[in-house]
């Protein structure tokens, strides 16, 4: 009994730690010259987690870095515009800003028309082996997302990325009804409720007055 006691605590011991994300294809993307095209990671579902996104490598042969545009990493269904993966508000994302759903060429352009400056650089912005984006993530599709990449050079490239992630380092984050919501998410919610509850005091006042 001791013996097996002991093997079964070398075979835990032992067993290799599995990361919060793996790429689907690993940790290198091939672009073809003018594409745009995507790092799709996927992990187990979880709606909340830190993350840090660090470039290993770019192979562009006669190819300028700078002509190589990357944006930070999107969770899925997060708003193109302003990357809010923190927001977690992902149906209020679908109405008012297309989101970053797959990696297809499509929203691989979008996102790059879309984006603002913070969420944008090209990979001479970028020290090999070093981390370029970090931060946290309270999202209701934590299981997937994305980093997209645009090859402006005449031949193909492969770049390659590592993301490590951690336990929720932000202030709040909580799931409500299935939908995950951060502390920004409450407090938009808080101040839309309280102006909404402004506006309807001052319509019954008026009507109030005009009755009288």
């Amino acid at each position: 009994m001791q013996s097996l006691v002991i093997s079964a605590l070398l075979t835990i011991l032992a067993a290799p730690r599995v990361r919060g994300f793996e790429p689907n294809t690993g940790s290198q993307l091939l672009v073809q010259a003018g594409s745009c095209s995507a790092f799709e990671f996927t992990t187990q579902p979880q709606y909340k987690f830190t993350y840090t996104l660090k470039l290993l490598s770019v192979a562009a042969a006669g190819c300028d870095r700078g002509q190589i545009r990357m944006t930070k990493f999107y969770i899925r269904e997060a708003c193109l515009k302003q990357r809010d993966n923190e927001l977690g508000l992902n149906s209020y994302n679908t109405f008012t800003c297309p989101a970053a759903t797959d990696s297809a060429s499509s929203t691989c352009d979008a996102a790059f028309n879309l984006a603002d400056a913070n969420s944008l650089l090209t990979a001479g912005n970028a020290t090999d082996l070093q981390s370029f984006d970090s931060g946290n993530v309270c999202a209701t599709y934590g299981d997937r997302g994305f980093v997209y990449v645009k090859n402006n050079c005449f031949s193909p490239i492969t770049v390659g990325l590592e993301l490590d992630t951690s336990d929720y380092q932000g202030k709040l984050c909580l799931q409500v009804a299935g939908k995950s919501i951060s502390g920004v998410g409450v407090a938009i919610i808080v101040v839309s409720a309280l102006l909404a509850l402004i506006v309807l005091s001052f319509l019954c006042c008026c009507c109030c007055r005009c009755l009288c």
